[in-house]
């Protein structure tokens, strides 16, 4: 009698929707890696297949990228880059990764990560981002929340740290007052996915900004 061989289940990498999310608006793919330290020949395209050589991907890098970086085996192709100058579209985004954490200021003045945050905190500031219709997704990280925003299309980098602080500005209308905050330096130069994530604790597909209305209102 045959014996039924037991399947691993397939663990979902973080961040698995946005990702693909991303590579169907935007046309282009995005590189993962098993470790935090990759060289271009370490690099593949990220479709959700444990397959790949040191999966899961500890590591993306920070850009969406054209197709014809990858070769048939799904791993960037030889002597191509992975640079700034190389993505898609360079100079421009068309999402935002807003890192939100709990900070302490010690007797320097210096703010530093509160790594005292409790579940309890981190669901009170994702009930406020739900009732923000423009944020797509959600979720816990071991010491805070990321969130994602898709924009109305690709915008220049240039205005991403106003984007930024008008969003800060949104939760507080919505009624959030902390104890998490918005990390601005990370939120403003990050377009990669969040490693951190297995699940979302919701997720909008089709939740767009329109970030021209914003920046236009902000510049009047």
């Amino acid at each position: 009698m045959a014996t039924k061989t037991k399947t691993k289940p397939t663990r979902r990498c973080g961040s698995h929707d946005h990702i693909i999310q991303t590579q169907k608006l935007t046309g282009g793919v995005l590189l993962a890696a098993g470790h935090v330290r990759p060289r271009a020949q370490d690099l593949w395209r990220y479709d959700g297949r444990r397959s790949k050589p040191g999966w899961p991907p500890a590591y993306f890098i920070n850009g969406v990228f054209p197709t014809d970086i990858v070769g048939a085996n799904g791993r960037v192709k030889p002597n191509r880059r992975r640079d700034r100058d190389d993505t898609l579209n360079p100079g421009y985004r068309h999402d935002l990764l807003l890192d939100l954490e709990k900070k302490r200021q010690d007797e320097d003045g210096v703010y530093y990560k509160d790594q005292t945050i409790t579940d309890d905190e981190k669901a009170a500031l994702i009930a406020v981002l739900k009732k923000l219709p423009w944020v797509a997704w959600a979720g816990v990280t071991p010491h805070g929340v990321h969130a994602g925003v898709y924009l109305s299309g690709w915008m220049a980098i240039g205005h991403s740290r106003r984007l930024v602080v008008w969003v800060g500005e949104e939760l507080k209308k919505a009624g959030y007052a902390g104890p998490l905050e918005i990390d601005v330096p990370p939120s403003v130069n990050s377009n990669r996915p969040s490693r951190f994530l297995e699940r979302f604790a919701f997720f909008r597909p089709s939740a767009r900004l329109d970030f021209e209305a914003i920046l236009g209102a902000r510049n009047a």
